[in-house]
């Protein structure tokens, strides 16, 4: 999760990237689509979300469901 992206403005690593999304409220979530599946970060409270990889996705799960990162919904 090296890669770099931008968020707002600020270029940051896709790591960097799940934490602030998590710690925003946003949970991550699959959708399945035929026989394709996409991975979500989602905020309900705004129907709002990001398109992540499986890895991403699997790693927002994990800091949530370990209580690294406390979700603020």
């Amino acid at each position: 999760m090296a890669r770099k992206g931008k968020l707002n403005g600020t270029v940051m690593t896709r790591r960097e990237f799940v934490f602030n999304l998590l710690q925003e409220g946003l949970v991550p979530v699959c959708f399945t689509n035929g026989r394709s599946n996409q991975y979500r970060l989602y905020d309900n409270t705004n129907r709002i979300w990001y398109i992540v990889t499986k890895t991403e996705h699997d790693f927002a799960k994990y800091l949530l469901d370990s209580g690294k990162i406390v979700s603020q919904e």
